[in-house]
């Protein structure tokens, strides 16, 4: 926790050089990876989060693996007060949070550009999956393992409005009995289905170079180094190229 309190306490300043139009490391960050935050499960919190977030305004990957202590009404909160999430995130992870189908449907009707969504090991079910349906249509991958409430009516929804969708992760979705690929095939969507477990649809590398869009890739990880997402090389060019142009405005 001393390096996310590190980090957290840094964000908000203003970076010791200029960096095109950045005006705070926050704005630098573009993917937001909590999942080997060890005792985030308790320590990880709304008033924690809340700083985070409104401070990273260009994050596009979000990962919050098993941050059960935010309730469903501070979860609701921090994507609400957070606008810039609506317009920017494309990778959400929820895997083995605690909050009810009906929250999650509602976070996700606020975030119509996620193109990769992972609610594994959730209460994910009927509405869930009708938001998903009705409001990602540009939705490519999709993880389900072992929701428990997961339907043929839940499938019925995604397949029917999510028909850009490339890969559907199901692996213990013990209340599906029909032939998933023939009841996607009904609604025209080819999309593949995965009940294993060993065939992950892309990696964490592959998220962070299709959201790669700056200087800095941030990534809270790895036993909490976040500076392990650093892309100081890209920094030193955009630096130096800033510094080109500032020479020949003089």
């Amino acid at each position: 926790m001393s390096e996310f309190n590190r980090f957290s306490a840094t964000i908000a300043h203003q970076p010791l050089f200029k960096i095109s139009s950045h005006t705070t490391y926050g704005s630098l960050v573009r993917n937001l990876d909590l999942s080997m935050l060890g005792g985030r499960w308790e320590k990880i919190g709304h008033a924690q989060l809340a700083p985070v977030l409104a401070s990273c305004t260009h994050v596009k990957a979000l990962d919050l693996d098993l941050c059960q202590h935010i309730k469903d009404s501070q979860m609701l909160r921090l994507f609400g007060d957070n606008p810039h999430l609506s317009e920017n995130l494309t990778h959400l992870v929820l895997d083995e949070v605690m909050l009810t189908d009906q929250t999650l449907g509602a976070i996700i009707r606020m975030l119509p550009k996620l193109k990769h969504l992972h609610l594994s090991e959730t209460n994910a079910s009927y509405r869930t999956c009708e938001a998903i349906g009705s409001c990602l249509p540009d939705l490519l991958s999709l993880e389900l393992t072992d929701c428990d409430d997961i339907g043929e009516d839940c499938i019925e929804k995604i397949a029917e409005g999510c028909l850009e969708l490339d890969y559907l992760k199901l692996r213990g979705c013990v209340n599906i009995m029909s032939d998933i690929e023939d009841l996607m095939l009904e609604y025209d969507n080819h999309a593949t289905i995965s009940i294993g477990s060993d065939d992950d649809y892309e990696t964490g590398d592959d998220i962070a170079d299709e959201i790669h869009n700056g200087p800095f890739v941030g990534v809270l990880s790895r036993g909490g180094n976040f500076y392990e997402g650093y892309h100081l090389h890209d920094m030193d060019e955009e630096m130096s190229s800033d510094s080109e142009m500032s020479d020949s405005d003089e």
